[in-house]
């Protein structure tokens, strides 16, 4: 029992889900936007990382940048 209660909130994201028109309409922005929220975190994770192996400390990073 207490496995089934365990599991519940995740059956959600097991279920089929079937795409009409309307949800492909909207289903495209989120998309991009996830896209785009990716590619900017990723360059900036690896810009930072770059400063931080050529000798800048977090500190001169957060003042370059802000």
């Amino acid at each position: 029992m207490l496995r089934a209660v365990l599991l519940l909130p995740f059956t959600y994201f097991l279920l089929p889900i079937h795409p009409t028109p309307m949800n492909q309409e909207r289903t495209l922005p989120g998309h991009l936007t996830a896209i785009s929220v990716i590619i900017v975190w990723g360059t900036t994770f690896v810009s930072s990382k770059v400063l931080l192996n050529n000798g800048l400390s977090p500190d001169e990073i957060f003042l370059c940048i802000a």
